[in-house]
């Protein structure tokens, strides 16, 4: 590549609820600096990564970076807010901090099953739509004008979603793109069964991580110099599992990684790859990404500008010579060992 081309960045945003504003962190510390080598030509993302994407590319296609990250930390600022409104913080006590009074599921940041028992056996449709109403709302407001993000010029984006069909536990994959994008297509990609399905037009949505998390075909279609992944989910404890892909009943997570290594070990591909990583602590589960808990959303927030950081000061001048993405051998080990068959 000639020295005076500008290098062309593709984006790829995890899902993982409140962990989005991992990401947003990541992001407020490298676009500044990625910008002066080069443009974000395409943006994909799933559920959190979704609200960041369609933040992100309205800032970019029209004031900048500098707009775009005001957006960004808008919706985030208001998701602090809701979480001081419902107070998640009254589940943080001795209880859930100390690891000799609580089995580790109950710990904080996680919700505790009575926690969680409770607001399953109280959820009704109008509840549930009234939740992603209020999501749709924030995410329209800190947008406020869709057709910049779908001119898709110079940013395009991409969202996830999954399309619920007729049978039980029957979905779609579905992309959306340029008109199809507004506060609905981002609403539909993170909708959980918990908060039920969304509508948009004459179908209906779930979480695009019952999916994919995130989708990747798209964004590697724009001749990319660079991809940059963001991922929020700790490193599979289990080999991949041929059927695994056909799978309905849960949340694509950290199958995100088993998807870059196999992208890395591509023979033909003609981009550098790099991977931003958030890695949860161990006691962390599913229940704590729905925790908007101010002092965990904080946390989270602080931890991702220290990565950013790290990233930058190792890898930043990798950017359209080499790949800095280099994977864990336990995760190389457990992708190309064959699990037994069962007699």
């Amino acid at each position: 590549m000639c020295g005076d081309q500008r290098l062309r960045f593709g984006l790829a945003l995890q899902g993982g609820g409140s962990y989005g504003i991992y990401t947003k962190a990541v992001l407020e510390r490298i676009l500044p600096f990625i910008l002066t080598k080069g443009d974000v030509v395409a943006v994909t993302g799933t559920s959190a990564g979704a609200m960041n994407g369609a933040l992100l590319v309205r800032g970019l296609n029209d004031h900048g970076v500098t707009d775009a990250i005001q957006r960004m930390n808008k919706f985030w600022n208001g998701v602090r807010d809701m979480g001081v409104v419902s107070g998640h913080s009254r589940f943080k006590n001795s209880m859930t901090t100390n690891p000799f009074l609580s089995p580790p599921r109950d710990r904080w940041p996680n919700i505790s099953s009575a926690a969680m028992d409770w607001a399953k056996m109280m959820r009704t449709e109008l509840s549930s739509a009234y939740t992603r109403e209020i999501l749709k709302r924030m995410i329209d407001e800190s947008v406020d004008d869709w057709s910049v993000i779908q001119r898709a010029q110079p940013t395009t984006l991409y969202i996830n979603a999954a399309r619920v069909g007729n049978l039980r536990d029957e979905f779609h994959h579905a992309v959306f793109q340029g008109r199809d994008i507004d506060a609905d297509a981002v609403v539909a990609s993170a909708s959980l069964r918990l908060l039920g399905a969304h509508r948009k037009g004459e179908d209906k949505f779930l979480d695009g991580a019952y999916i994919a998390n995130p989708h990747l075909d798209n964004v590697l279609e724009h001749d990319l110099t660079d991809l940059i992944i963001i991922t929020l989910h700790e490193l599979p404890k289990e080999s991949p599992t041929k059927n695994s892909a056909a799978r309905t009943d849960k949340l694509y997570t950290s199958e995100i990684h088993y998807d870059v290594l196999k992208l890395h070990m591509q023979d033909d591909k003609n981009f550098n790859l790099h991977v931003i990583s958030m890695t949860p602590e161990p006691h962390w589960n599913e229940t704590s990404r729905l925790n908007n808990d101010p002092e965990f959303l904080k946390l989270l927030e602080k931890q991702g500008h220290k990565d950013g950081s790290k990233w930058l000061e190792q890898s930043f001048h990798r950017l359209g010579t080499r790949t800095s993405y280099r994977p864990d051998p336990a995760l190389v080990d457990k992708l190309w060992t064959p699990r037994p068959i069962a007699a």
